[in-house]
């Protein structure tokens, strides 16, 4: 190779891992933990290393005495003395576990036993003899347990799995994650490619092209944003370090070896696994598998194969990572694959229910009201901000006259729950602001009757069988720092301030615990109302509510609230087509289950198209009959006809104080924003408001 040249390979080598692998904060020297972990979800502290540093981590872990050998396959066990699930990782291309060393701390620590399988730089071994060798593993070591593949180690567990199926014994594993699998490489140009790297020479050419198909192509835009960033701060310390690293990852593949693995492993191997993946459909002999793709992964159609792999086995999970490139693994804060195992509803639906079975049950019989911290933080990031908006102001009634404030709710007492009942503003956005002044006011904590959506219920575990959106534990997701809506194994905003999924059951238990509860009547249909159809009550015929109240001796205090739907344009209603051709409306509001399907009702859980305006004033107030609570000690919950007159009067009472409400705003000065929220902001008290 010309001098040129040569200087051109090395200068590509260094601008490509600069940008690649160096960038990651994942692969750090790794040591074995002294004692069997317990399973938990915690994070760990992460340095930036260069891909040297990364590689001689792996080469670290390589370098210890093998656990055992089968073939010419070694197999090392993380720790020795783990009591963890087992799991079998299988590398990559270089075979050596590169990408998994960051990982490992934190899949034994939750509770999981890793092994990884490697060969010697030079070795190559024939494709069935590697795929042989795994299965082998995993009928000896793998009971319930799971393989991991990442790249072409994806290609060789799907492989494993179809042996296993053939001799029947598939069934013993829990299943297997691919991640970025190689068994879409049959759809690229890597073929070509792959020889073409393979060819170049010894030393810095070749390790000027691997570097350029590394750097380049397994880097996202994430990677590339953080050496911009660097290099915009005049940071180039680690271009020394990147050319290293090139080298030294050219000595662990010699030419000679990734073209054999190229030719035999992947050409060769695709191939022949994708044509036998039918043999993971013949009944009981599949397994359950996870697909985590990277979105933006520029080596192989992950996304694609993801969806591909979805179709074709049934059982199969498919996460995309929106902006993960090819390598999501090596940088474990961005991608703990711990928890992303144990949230896999294919690998682990059964417990995920059974889980979320028990903490539904505890919400209701065994809940712990939230503490001071917990209520100061709320206010903090999600009632505060929001109060500032649209400064809300409460009435009640007292002897039959409107008053400022909630006094005129009654407490429950003894046998004598109390129940409010009222309409349910656009999208349930005052929410937050009406449990807490309650808080404020009486220091009285109000349980909702909430939408299985809002309290991340069992209901809606059962009713959405697939990922909806990016995984909360990838950090890109939009959905990592969820707060108001809670993690996917968290709790939901609502779900800390006692709220419980709508159905007759937890209704039940809440009045039989003298609680005060919070229903809305009209539900999502009322919430998600259209353009003509503010403050409209669309409650059913059913007087359920009412018959549950007289059983238990509630008091039902029916109550009004204005200004959310002033506070929004709707531009579009849930029933009017998308505009170009946009497809279905219901988008994916078919698979969220209907807070009443124990009535055997459907329900249209679509959002019209709204846009904000100026956030308006926002007004509750609460109503009593003649100066008294709707009081039901004294009705027969069997009598239909006087359960039938207790509900048209509180569905009249809660339309009396919506009238009462956009009546009398009228005469608020501070009703607008452009006045109120100046003075406000100038006084740091509330605006005034209409004298009652």
């Amino acid at each position: 190779m010309r001098p040129n040249a040569t200087r051109l390979c090395t200068a590509l080598a260094l601008l490509a891992t600069a940008t690649g692998f160096q960038t990651h904060r994942a692969m750090r020297p790794v040591s074995k933990p002294s004692r069997a972990f317990r399973p938990r979800l915690t994070p760990a502290l992460a340095t930036t290393t260069s891909t040297t540093e990364m590689i001689d981590a792996a080469e670290s872990m390589v370098t210890s005495e093998e656990t055992l050998r089968i073939g010419s396959l070694r197999f090392t066990r993380y720790d020795n003395a783990s009591t963890g699930e087992p799991l079998l990782y299988v590398p990559g291309i270089e075979f050596r576990g590169i990408s998994i060393a960051a990982q490992l701390p934190r899949l034994a620590a939750n509770g999981f036993d890793p092994w990884y399988c490697w060969l010697d730089g030079d070795g190559r071994t024939p494709f069935e003899d590697v795929v042989t060798s795994i299965a082998t593993f995993a009928k000896r070591e793998l009971r319930d347990g799971i393989i991991v593949g990442e790249s072409l180690g994806g290609l060789f567990a799907t492989a494993a799995a179809v042996e296993l199926s053939d001799e029947n014994a598939l069934h013993e594993l829990r299943g297997i994650a691919l991640v970025n699998p190689a068994t879409s490489y049959d759809r690229t140009s890597w073929s070509v490619g792959g020889r073409v790297v393979s060819a170049a020479p010894a030393g810095i050419p070749y390790a000027g092209a691997i570097a350029a198909a590394v750097g380049l192509l397994a880097s996202d835009a994430s990677m590339v944003e953080k050496s911009a960033a660097e290099w915009q701060n005049l940071d180039f310390s680690n271009l020394a370090r990147a050319a290293s690293g090139a080298m030294a990852l050219s000595e662990l593949v010699p030419p000679q070896t990734l073209r054999h693995r190229v030719v035999d492993w992947l050409d060769r191997g695709c191939a022949a696994t994708n044509g036998k993946l039918w043999r993971l459909r013949r009944k009981e002999r599949g397994t359950n598998v996870l697909v985590l793709a990277g979105g933006d992964d520029r080596f192989l159609p992950s996304a694609s194969e993801a969806a591909r792999l979805k179709k074709e086995l049934p059982g199969c999970e498919a996460v995309i990572l929106p902006r993960g490139g090819h390598a999501v693994l090596v940088d474990d804060e961005r991608l703990d694959l711990s928890v992303a195992l144990r949230r896999s509803r294919a690998l682990y639906g059964a417990e995920l229910r059974a889980a979320k079975a028990r903490r539904a049950q505890r919400w209701v019989e065994d809940f712990v009201p939230p503490n001071a911290t917990q209520i100061a933080e709320s206010r903090r990031s999600v009632v505060d901000p929001f109060r500032r908006l649209v400064s809300p102001v409460f009435f009640s009634t007292v002897d039959g006259v409107p008053v400022r404030g909630l006094k005129g709710v009654p407490s429950p007492g003894e046998k004598r729950p109390v129940l409010l009942v009222g309409n349910h503003q656009l999208f349930g956005i005052d929410l937050s602001v009406l449990v807490d002044e309650f808080l404020r006011d009486r220091d009285l904590l109000i349980r909702g009757l909430a939408h299985p959506v809002a309290t991340n219920a069992l209901s809606l575990f059962d009713a959405q069988s697939d990922a909806t959106g990016p995984p909360d534990y990838w950090a890109d997701s939009p959905r990592r720092d969820r707060g108001f809506g809670g993690a996917a194994d968290g709790d939901t905003f609502f779900q800390t301030f006692g709220a419980v999924e709508v159905s007759p059951r937890n209704f039940v238990r809440l009045m039989r615990d003298d609680a005060a509860v919070l229903l809305f009547p009209g539900g999502v249909r009322e919430s998600n109302h259209g353009k003509d159809e503010a403050y409209e009550l669309f409650w059913p015929e059913e007087t359920d509510f009412v018959r549950v109240a007289a059983k238990y001796g509630a008091d039902i205090v029916p109550f009004g609230a204005v200004g959310a739907a002033d506070s929004f344009t709707i531009v579009r209603d849930k029933d009017e087509p998308l505009p170009f051709g946009g497809g279905d409306p219901r988008g994916g509001a078919g698979s969220v289950p209907s807070a009443r399907r124990w009535a055997n009702r459907t329900e249209d859980f679509r959002f019209p198209l709204a846009v904000p305006t100026s956030p308006r004033r926002f007004y509750f107030r609460s109503t009593q009959r003649f100066g008294e609570v709707i009081a039901t000690a004294d009705l027969d919950a069997n009598d239909k006809d006087a359960c039938a007159a207790v509900y048209a009067e509180a569905r009249d009472a809660c339309r009396g104080s919506i009238d009462w409400l956009l009546e009398k705003r009228e005469g608020d000065a501070y009703e607008n924003p452009l006045l109120r929220l100046p003075y406000e902001a100038a006084s740091g008290a509330a605006a005034p408001t209409f004298e009652v």
